[in-house]
């Protein structure tokens, strides 16, 4: 009796269909869920940003006979970060408003030291 031996090398193409058909699914699954993640990540940011400054706000009031003075004379918000990094009341941190915002977001300073910083963010506001 004659035998047959055949070497099976590689894969069959439905296997690689198969396979990419699984990566694809998995993919479709997951990688809404990281973009989430991302932008949830982001806005936290924003957030815990926010209150470091709302937090320098309270301090400079406190601690600066003149801080109610220099506030209202600062003419934008660039100027008002800048008192505020000026004072050391944000060490570490950049040393622009522009720099120290996250990417998409945007804060304004209340006229008074005594209210908060309002975040806007790619959909809107962002309460806090």
């Amino acid at each position: 009796m004659k035998t047959l031996h055949r070497l099976n090398r590689g894969f069959t193409l439905i296997e690689v269909v198969i396979v990419v058909g699984c990566i694809a699914l998995l993919s479709a699954m997951v990688v809404p869920k990281v973009i989430g993640l991302f932008s949830t990540g982001t806005t936290t940011m924003a957030i815990t940003r926010a209150e470091a400054l709302n937090g320098a706000m309270f301090t400079y009031n406190q601690k600066i006979p003149s801080a109610a003075v220099n506030w209202a004379a600062a003419p934008d918000n660039p100027s008002m970060y800048l008192l505020l990094y000026n004072a050391a009341y944000l060490p570490n941190e950049a040393t622009t408003l522009a720099g120290f915002e996250p990417s998409g977001f945007t804060y304004s300073f209340p006229a008074a030291l005594t209210g908060r910083v309002t975040i806007t963010g790619p959909s809107g506001v962002v309460s806090y």
